[in-house]
């Protein structure tokens, strides 16, 4: 009798999962699966928020440090130039950064939807 509640339990557990596409014999729970794909929407929406605050926080000391070479008597154009070519650079690596972190985002949706679930 022990056996057979031992086996009508694994054959309950085998009906909520499904073989892994790309890794044979895998058995992937469908609540495993939408518990992932909810973790990965709130690290992005973390991501995304502390992206924009730490973007804020640049922009604003990068034009206070503008205003004040350009509002320096003593401070050479030349010196105001390289902080805006500074400034510049640093605009365009924080956007490279984000459109990687980005993509690595869609690969792993693109992971999780590629997945059998069996809700």
């Amino acid at each position: 009798m022990a056996t057979e509640k031992k086996t009508a339990g694994s054959k309950a557990r085998a009906a909520d999962t499904k073989t892994a596409a790309g890794f044979p014999g895998m058995q992937v729970p469908g609540q495993f699966i939408e518990f992932q794909k909810s973790l990965l929407g709130r690290q992005k929406s973390l991501f995304d928020t502390t992206y924009e605050r730490v973007s804020d926080f640049q922009q604003a000391g990068e034009e206070r440090v503008t205003e004040l070479l350009q509002k320096s008597p003593l401070v050479p154009r030349e010196m105001t130039q390289i902080a805006e070519q500074w400034n510049a650079s640093f605009q365009v690596l924080r956007e490279s950064y984000k459109s990687s972190v980005d993509k690595s985002f869609e690969l792993a949706e693109q992971f999780y939807d590629g997945l059998p679930s069996s809700s």
